[in-house]
């Protein structure tokens, strides 16, 4: 297929199924790979530039020293056997940090990046310092938690309940803290009952 040094530009592969495939180092500009199978692929070293991979599937992917910028992650899925960088934008999470935070509600300075937590109850969580970027706690319960200097960039935290959490030096960068409307929804209704240690705190 593709290899060292192609370039793909401006092309739509929405849905494409690229499983087992190798795009390594190729350079991906200006496309929109949204929801397309990336499962066991060789993107080693590739670069995503001003892409769209919303919900595309990296599942056991060997995502080693990719790069993006400018580039929708939004509902990627990068699971334990992904092959990821130590760091940035890909990093999985570790199936250690993830077992015990679900047992101990614990794991700070964890890495959970894209594990999904929706619907779990975690009140009191110690998540400080914590890699929790793309991870999915919708509809969870973290009331009381501690997510001082946690990394929840592009995290998907609709609808849980953030009541009196820490978040100093948190980075909320692109993550969605909207509420789910009970009757239609519809999730288009900002947090109102967040006592959060943050000085500025902008909403998305």
């Amino acid at each position: 297929m593709w290899g060292l040094g192609d370039q793909i530009k401006g092309t739509n592969f929405s849905g494409a199924f690229f499983a087992g495939a190798s795009l390594h180092a190729c350079n991906l500009r200006n496309s929109n790979f949204t929801s397309c199978d990336f499962r066991g692929t060789d993107l080693g070293n590739t670069a995503f530039l001003s892409c769209d991979l919303d919900r595309a599937d990296f599942s056991g992917a060997n995502l080693k020293n990719a790069v993006s910028n400018d580039t929708r992650l939004d509902s990627i899925v990068v699971d334990a056997s992904t092959i990821g960088p130590d760091g940035g934008e890909f990093e999985p999470y570790s199936a250690e940090d993830a077992a015990r935070f679900r047992k101990t509600g614990t794991c700070p300075g964890g890495r959970l990046n894209y594990l999904s937590l929706a619907g779990g109850s975690f009140p009191g969580s110690d998540l400080r310092g914590a890699r929790l970027r793309g991870t999915t706690f919708r509809g969870a319960m973290l009331a009381g938690s501690d997510l001082t200097a946690a990394d929840l960039g592009g995290a998907d935290l609709s609808g849980s309940n953030l009541t009196s959490i820490k978040a100093g030096r948190a980075n909320f960068s692109n993550t969605d803290l909207r509420i789910a409307d009970a009757a239609t929804g519809k999730k288009d209704r900002p947090v109102v009952d967040v006592r959060m240690t943050v000085k500025v705190f902008r909403l998305p």
